[in-house]
């Protein structure tokens, strides 16, 4: 299990790093008073928090498959 974990700890920190680096920054506003560019107004961006959510689901998942297979066999 010590082994397990440590995987797991591992590729997280990895997929974290790769994903935070990976993403481009965004280019500054141009000047001007140019308005909203979407629509409807209240823009909320969705951008890493979805990654990060579903590598986490996946990963609590696996271990629930492992421990559920380990079970079973015993």
């Amino acid at each position: 299990m010590k082994i397990f974990s440590k995987i797991l700890l591992a590729a997280l920190f990895l997929l974290s790093a790769s994903v935070s680096f990976s993403i481009p920054s965004k280019p500054p506003p141009p000047p001007g008073g140019g308005g909203a560019s979407c629509w409807p107004p209240p823009c909320t961006p969705i951008d890493n928090g979805i990654i990060f959510l579903i590598a986490i689901a996946a990963l609590y998942a696996g271990k629930k498959l492992y421990d559920f297979q380990k079970r079973a066999k015993a």
